[in-house]
């Protein structure tokens, strides 16, 4: 009876020491599994919880718009074994997609490292040159990128070698009709040979300052024309010789029988070393349509009759009236010519403060 009494005892402590919750009161890290046994889980939950954040993390950057660093160089400019490039020019690489960090580093045939600036333009790398490249050197571009890189070589013209002689006196025309046009784009095929004239440049002083004065030619020459006012220029740094860039002015020209002015003209260009010529001579200004309405509605049969429709005609070209750096009005467009030929006359500019008063002034008939 004892011995009945003692299983029976065991058999209830047992089973009560089963279901009770001191065998649930598990260590930190630990929980009842249902079984009566402690097992860990916190380790498996932030397991999860990290690869949840991680995915989040991949998430986010992929809504921000970050690319794949693998990306590939897909074009350059100059193209690799180019010659004759300007010492002014830009380097141009276009990657495959937008990448954070960038350089840019180029060196001349020396091995010397030219200065310059990076920008980017999305895929667009764009390196300018400080000061200017080597002339008459070969020269190796190297972009880097994604710790990947890749080099292009080119070689420099002659084209900004040091002046070897004193321009201070001398007179430039720039012939506007050898230009090429930049902006806007189908104008000179709307205007014709209506362009047909030059600017006159002459050096006032070439030292550690560059002086400028402007004036008009008689038609169809280089001479000067003594009825009209010289523009003087305000004189500017020569640090970059033989390398400047003037400007701005507001600069009176005839264009199709019409007089008016390119404002806020700007030129910039580089003097051969024997001071016979400019290089690379680019002028960039703005047309006020309302000086040139008449002529252009000349050319439109009538069409033209204002400004405002001058605009109009424009945009079937694809041309974009601009606000006038005069008075604000929409009815200028920007100008901007590039390959401009510039000789010497080897004849000095004489100042003209007023019209119609200097003693070699011959006013035109009617």
């Amino acid at each position: 009876m004892r011995s009945a009494l003692l299983l029976s005892l065991a058999l209830t402590t047992a089973c009560s020491s089963k279901g009770s919750s001191a065998l649930a009161d598990c260590p930190d890290g630990t929980a009842d599994n249902g079984e009566g046994d402690c097992t860990q889980i916190e380790a498996d939950a932030d397991a999860d919880a990290d690869a949840d954040a991680d995915a989040d993390a991949d998430a986010d950057a992929d809504a921000d718009g970050e690319v794949d660093c693998e990306v590939r160089l897909v074009d350059a400019e100059p193209s690799d074994g180019s010659i004759e490039i300007y010492w002014q020019s830009e380097i141009n690489f276009w990657l495959e997609a937008a990448v954070a960090d960038v350089t840019v580093s180029v060196q001349d045939a020396s091995g010397m490292t030219i200065d310059g600036t990076v920008t980017m333009d999305e895929e667009q790398v764009i390196w300018a040159p400080t000061t200017g490249l080597t002339p008459n050197s070969a020269h190796t571009a190297t972009i880097s990128w994604c710790g990947d890189e890749a080099s292009v070589g080119f070689t420099v013209s002659t084209v900004g070698e040091p002046l070897e002689t004193d321009v201070t006196g001398q007179t430039y025309a720039l012939d506007l009709n050898s230009a090429t046009w930049v902006t806007p784009t189908g104008l000179d095929t709307l205007i014709g040979d209506s362009l047909n004239m030059s600017i006159l440049f002459g050096i006032e002083e070439a030292s550690d300052i560059l002086d400028f004065m402007g004036a008009i030619p008689v038609s169809g020459t280089t001479d000067q024309d003594f009825c009209v006012p010289t523009l003087d220029f305000d004189p500017i740094s020569f640090e970059r010789s033989p390398y400047f860039e003037v400007g701005p002015v507001d600069m009176p020209i005839s264009m199709m029988g019409y007089s008016l002015s390119i404002y806020d003209m700007n030129i910039s260009g580089t003097f051969d070393a024997d001071g016979e010529g400019i290089q690379a001579v680019g002028l960039a200004g703005a047309l006020d349509l309302r000086d040139i309405a008449p002529a252009l509605g000349e050319l439109s049969g009538g069409l033209v009759t204002d400004a405002a429709s001058a605009c109009d005609m424009l945009v079937m070209l694809g041309i974009t009236c601009d606000d006038c750096p005069t008075d604000g009005e929409s009815v200028c467009i920007g100008l901007e010519l590039t390959d401009i030929d510039a000789t010497a006359t080897g004849v000095s500019l004489e100042i003209v403060a007023e019209a119609d008063t200097h003693p070699e002034c011959v006013p035109s008939e009617g």
